[in-house]
């Protein structure tokens, strides 16, 4: 598994690079964005941000025009990249430098949405249950969290991918941008969330698993 001054670094160079993810996460994205009801949000957070892609797009076509957006990422590029394409939402964004874990830390509660987007798959299984632990937190009664992440996917297509997947992370995570498969809902505790919706999405031969889970 990759450090965190190395997920960094990585993204650093990358940079816009990874708008070519667009091939198989726009598929997810598409599994995702019905399920959030989002069409009521006033707050939105999201953990890794990237170059913010599915930020513009929320706030573009889904969120209503009050609504705030709130976004952090490890990579000062990535910051930098958000920043600049949310550029015409001034006033209601917020984008900051960090890991994501202090900054939730630091967090108001009462956000309507939460979302990680191909992020929790580059963390170690107890950061991801301290993530989280605090998106619960922060999120009001009823407040949806929708996560994707690589999976291993279920029919013989979609293990075989992430078989190969798998092993490329064993060789040389960073080849593979530190990301690896994970079975991501059963992150989530059902005592203290309902899951609304799961899904595998495979696109582009690459295996996505859809969460979108409700706080109790």
């Amino acid at each position: 598994m990759l450090s965190q001054s190395q997920i960094k670094a990585h993204y650093d160079r990358l940079g816009a690079g990874q708008d070519r993810e667009a091939r198989y996460e726009d598929a997810a994205f598409l599994e995702l964005i019905p399920h959030l009801n989002i069409g009521r949000a006033q707050s939105v957070g999201e953990i890794g941000c990237g170059t913010g892609r599915l930020a513009e797009r929320l706030l573009r076509n889904e969120l209503p025009e009050n609504a705030l957006y709130w976004g952090v990422d490890i990579s000062d590029t990535m910051v930098t990249l958000t920043t600049d394409r949310l550029r015409a939402f001034d006033g209601r964004v917020t984008v900051v430098l960090g890991d994501g874990l202090e900054q939730l830390r630091g967090l108001p509660t009462g956000f309507d949405t939460f979302l990680a987007t191909y992020v929790l798959d580059l963390m170690p299984n107890d950061m991801i249950a301290q993530i989280v632990s605090e998106v619960s937190r922060v999120l009001k009664p009823g407040g949806v969290y929708g996560a994707v992440s690589l999976a291993r996917g279920q029919g013989a297509a979609q293990r075989f991918m992430s078989g190969v997947w798998s092993i490329a992370y064993r060789l040389s995570p960073r080849r593979v941008g530190g990301c690896r498969p994970l079975n991501l809902s059963s992150h989530f505790d059902r005592s203290d969330w309902l899951l609304r919706h799961r899904q595998t999405v495979l696109a582009a031969g690459v295996a996505s698993e859809v969460v979108v889970a409700q706080k109790k």
